[in-house]
C-alpha cells in the first residue's frame, strides 16, 4: 500500500534533516509522527520514527547526566499556528501577549522581565492560534536556545517601541541576530526550510505603544522603510487600537484556509472548520476527516464562491476559504 505522505509530513521531514540539536530533531520527529497518515502503508515508517524518538531521548538523558547543559525549552504546538513574539527589551511583548490571549505574563517598566517562553491562546473568529512571548534580544545578548524554538514556528511578530527614538535600531538588531541564526524573513511565504539551509519565515513588524506621545511619527517611518518588504502594523495593547487588524494579518500570513463539512440534507457547521494549507484539495480535506474517507472518496459536492450550490467536484479540486464540502464515497 502506498504511503501517500502529505506536504505537512515532508515539511517536518525537511526540518528533521537540517536539525542540529537533539531538541530540534525531537520536535521535528514528533511532528512527523503527528501528521503521518495512519494506515498499513505507513506502519513501518511510523515504527522507524518512534525508534528514532526513543534513541534521541536516551541520548538526551545521557548527555544531561554527564555534563552541565545550557537551558533549553520546547513549546508543544497548539491551535492552528504557532506565532513567536520577539523584540528588544521593553518593547511591550508581554503586554501584547496578555491583550491577545488568556496568558499571564510579568509586565514591568524595566527590561528583561521575560526569562522563558510564555505561551497563550489567541481566538480568531472560530479558530485559535498559539502566541509565545520570548526573552528580549539586544545587540549584546540573545538566549542561545531562542532561534531553535522560533525555527519550529509558523510566523514571527517583531515588536518595536513607537515611543522610543531607537525604534528602527530595535528592528534592525533583532532581525540581524535571527538572520545570523539561519532564519530568513520573507514576505508572502509559508514557514519552511529551503535548499539553502535556511528557515524561510513570514514576518510582521509590529509597532507597539501606538497610544504614546510621538508614536504616530515613528509609525509612518516604519511603514515607509519596511512596508514594501514586510507586513507592518501599529497597535496599542493598552487601548486595543490595531489589535483586530493584527489578528487578521496573522491569519493571512499563515497561508491557511477554513473549509466546512456538510452532511446530505443538513446545514453546514460553521463553528468547527477543517483547517487546510492554501492550495490543498478535496482529497486533503477528506484525509483530515478520516483516512477511510480519503481512500474511498469518489467525489464531493461543493458550496462556495464562484460555484453553483452542490456542484460536483473531483478529488484534485483546489479549495478556497469558506468552501463547504459534502463528501461522497
Amino acid at each position: 500500500m502506498p504511503a501517500n505522505l502529505t506536504p505537512d509530513y515532508h515539511a517536518a521531514e525537511a526540518r528533521y534533516r537540517i536539525a542540529v540539536t537533539v531538541e530540534e530533531k525531537l520536535d521535528a520527529l514528533r511532528e512527523m509522527l503527528r501528521v503521518i497518515p495512519k494506515h498499513k502503508g505507513t506502519d513501518r515508517l511510523q515504527g522507524d520514527i518512534k525508534r528514532k524518538i526513543s534513541q534521541l531521548k536516551k541520548e538526551s538523558i545521557k548527555k544531561s547526566a554527564t555534563s552541565r547543559k545550557t537551558a533549553f525549552f520546547l513549546v508543544d504546538k497548539e491551535g492552528e499556528g504557532q506565532i513567536f513574539i520577539v523584540g528588544a527589551p521593553n518593547t511591550g511583548k508581554s503586554q501584547l501577549l496578555m491583550s491577545l490571549t488568556n496568558a499571564k505574563s510579568d509586565v514591568a517598566p524595566y527590561p528583561y522581565t521575560t526569562q522563558k517562553p510564555i505561551p497563550g491562546m489567541m481566538q480568531f473568529e472560530n479558530i485559535q492560534f498559539q502566541l509565545i512571548d520570548t526573552p528580549p534580544i539586544d545587540r549584546e545578548f540573545m538566549e542561545s536556545w531562542l532561534p531553535g524554538i522560533i525555527r519550529n514556528g509558523n510566523l514571527v511578530l517583531l515588536l518595536a517601541d513607537l515611543s522610543s527614538p531607537d525604534a528602527l535600531e530595535q528592528i534592525d538588531v533583532v532581525m540581524d541576530k535571527l538572520q545570523k541564526s539561519k532564519i530568513h524573513f520573507v514576505k508572502e511565504t509559508k514557514a519552511e526550510y529551503q535548499s539553502d539551509g535556511l528557515m524561510h519565515m513570514p514576518l510582521i513588524i509590529v509597532g507597539s505603544k501606538l497610544d504614546a506621545n510621538g508614536a504616530a511619527e515613528n509609525a509612518g517611518i516604519i511603514s515607509e522603510l519596511y512596508g514594501q518588504k514586510f507586513e507592518t502594523v501599529c497597535v496599542s495593547a493598552l487601548d486595543g487600537s490595531g489589535l483586530q487588524d493584527l489578528k487578521q494579518r496573522i491569519y493571512n500570513n499563515l497561508h491557511i484556509i477554513r473549509v466546512y463539512t456538510k452532511s446530505p440534507g443538513k446545514q453546514p457547521d460553521f463553528n468547527d472548520p477543517v483547517v487546510l494549507n492554501l492550495g490543498e484539495t478535496v482529497l486533503d480535506f477528506a484525509r483530515q476527516i478520516h483516512k477511510d474517507f480519503a481512500f474511498n472518496l469518489k467525489h464531493a459536492k461543493i458550496w462556495g464562491t464562484g460555484m453553483y450550490d452542490g456542484q460536483k467536484v473531483q478529488r484534485d479540486f483546489v479549495l478556497r476559504e469558506g468552501d463547504v464540502l459534502e463528501l461522497h464515497t
